[in-house]
């Protein structure tokens, strides 16, 4: 039972991370330097992939259960796939102002 929560709230933090990270990331940015969209969503998609891969190395290791993988890791690639659609209209956008 602890062990499902502990996994539970790894999960969550997890989850806060991927959220706010790109928000601590500006503000951590020199002052002056604002960072453009493109680049805050390349920043999540590398955290994405990070978390995809970190998922698949715990499973592998058998650090976490089956149906805990499998729920986050749809998860995972889930915000992953938003992040790529949300990228791919920035593009969209980019190629018909040209």
């Amino acid at each position: 039972m602890a062990f499902e929560i502990a996994w539970f709230v790894l999960l969550v933090l997890v989850a806060l991370a991927f959220m706010l990270g790109p928000v601590l990331a500006r503000t951590l940015e020199k002052p002056g330097r604002t960072l453009s969209d493109r680049e805050l969503l390349e920043r999540e998609k590398r955290a994405a992939l990070l978390l995809l891969r970190d998922l698949e190395f715990d499973y592998r290791s058998g650090k976490i259960l089956e149906a805990d993988y499998q729920s986050s890791r749809a998860e995972a690639e889930r915000q992953a796939l938003e992040l790529l659609r949300r990228l791919d209209g920035l593009e969209e956008v980019h190629d018909a102002a040209r």
